[in-house]
């Protein structure tokens, strides 16, 4: 028995050593090495360590561009573990992949799962609403990511202030970044941007701050 469990330990710190690596070579970028390295580390018994390259397996595909890949994968991780992160992976995947009915259910199912757990879970509202937004408009769907940065805008008058470290504790983000996006949302539009509606309004409503974030939007449009 003890001979087994030896062997058992050694293994499973082998593949510790091996994930350790795979890590590494995330953090360098080398995601075909990540990918080669982490599959075997998938079938490990240890539940802990097989989550965990399965999970830089999928990212790598997903930093490469190939989100038909990731897609497929963050699918399956999404229907085990049904929580609000692993929906949000699916959301981004699908959207850049094309496949957007896929993209706005997952969408749906984190919005409900995030109700259920009384808004608890990561990543928060917000930020889905602004990473699906990114998504849509990276595929050209303005309108629809347009209504997402109006929710954000709403959030952001009713809180008033903007300051950064304030947004973030809240999960939402930083107005600069939703505004960066904005502008892209509405050249896609063709709408101009620095003179709308929608950013004299925003202003009318958020500190003093936020309003010196606005002003350098009509100072320098591009």
């Amino acid at each position: 028995m003890f001979k087994s469990f030896f062997k058992k330990s050694i293994k499973e710190s082998d593949s510790k050593v091996i994930l350790h690596e795979v890590n590494a070579l995330f953090r360098d970028e080398k995601f075909d090495e990540v990918i080669n390295k982490a599959l075997p580390l998938v079938s490990e018994k240890n539940e802990e360590i097989s989550s965990e390259a399965e999970l830089r397996i999928v990212l790598s595909y997903f930093r490469k561009r190939d989100y038909k890949n990731s897609l497929i994968q963050f699918e399956q991780i999404a229907s085990a573990k049904n929580d609000v992160a692993s929906w949000f992976n699916v959301i981004t995947s699908a959207i850049l992949s094309n496949e957007i009915h896929i993209g706005k259910d997952a969408f749906n199912k984190a919005l409900e799962l995030q109700k259920i757990s009384n808004y608890s879970q990561q990543p928060s509202v917000p930020l889905i609403r602004y990473y699906y937004a990114c998504a849509l408009n990276d595929v050209g769907l303005f309108n629809e990511a347009l209504e997402q940065l109006n929710e954000l805008k709403a959030i952001y008058m009713q809180l008033v202030i903007t300051d950064d470290t304030f947004v973030y504790i809240r999960g939402i983000p930083f107005m600069s970044h939703t505004l960066d996006l904005t502008r892209k949302v509405f050249a896609g539009l063709e709408i101009d941007f620095s003179h709308s509606d929608w950013l004299k309004e925003l202003k009318e409503k958020v500190d003093d701050d936020g309003k010196e974030i606005i002003e350098k939007y009509y100072e320098n449009p591009s």
